[in-house]
């Protein structure tokens, strides 16, 4: 995939490969080509195979907080 193509779009974006394959390297350009140029550059790395399923689906796409969270009451 172009540098240009995934900067011009208005979303995140997450680059997986496996391990010492240079994602960074990627996401660094990506970044300074985008919208977003101004704002800091944060690369999270995930070893996903530590993950849970629900730990996975809450990291990557968030979740509602739940009552006891909010503090709120029915």
């Amino acid at each position: 995939m172009r540098f240009s193509y995934l900067a011009g779009q208005d979303c995140g974006v997450m680059i997986t490969d496996e391990p010492g394959t240079g994602k960074d390297l990627m996401a660094e350009p990506v970044h300074k080509k985008s919208g977003q140029m101004a704002a800091q550059l944060y690369i999270s790395r995930v070893d996903c195979e530590t993950l849970s399923e629900a730990e996975g689906q809450t990291g990557f796409y968030g979740a509602e907080k739940s009552e006891a969270q909010t503090g709120s009451r029915g």
